[in-house]
């Protein structure tokens, strides 16, 4: 997946098929986004716990769970499968959790979390 989010206003954008030239908003270039894949150095953890059950996938973010408040919550989760995508969107009063179907002819791959304050977190999937 390839996402990207402009440093002016704050837009998140993922791009669902790539074309020729660069993302703009605000008038600049939008910011390709790298997920991390570690969370060592911080206390509130990002990492997102994934479960596969037949043919749902349950994530909770972080194996201790991430705060939820109006000032620091996770915004959204995302599941990436072979072809295509699924999101849940959050606010700050949800519990930073999300569940997921797939079938098997298209299983997951990869799960991202955004958190609004320490951006953008990916945990790879083995159902």
């Amino acid at each position: 997946m390839k996402i990207y989010r402009c440093n002016t206003c704050g837009k998140i954008l993922i791009v669902a098929k790539e074309g020729m030239g660069t993302t703009i908003c605000c008038g600049k270039e939008m910011e390709r986004l790298t997920p991390k894949l570690e969370d060592h150095d911080l206390e509130e953890k990002h990492l997102p716990s994934i479960k596969c059950m037949c043919d749902k996938l349950c994530v909770k973010v972080g194996e201790v769970e991430h705060p939820h408040t109006p000032d620091h919550f996770i915004e959204w989760i995302a599941m990436e499968t072979k072809s295509g995508y699924q999101l849940k969107y959050l606010k700050p009063e949800d519990e930073p959790k999300a569940t997921f179907k797939f079938s098997k002819k298209c299983p997951p791959v990869a799960v991202y979390v955004y958190c609004n304050i320490h951006g953008l977190w990916k945990g790879t999937v083995s159902c």
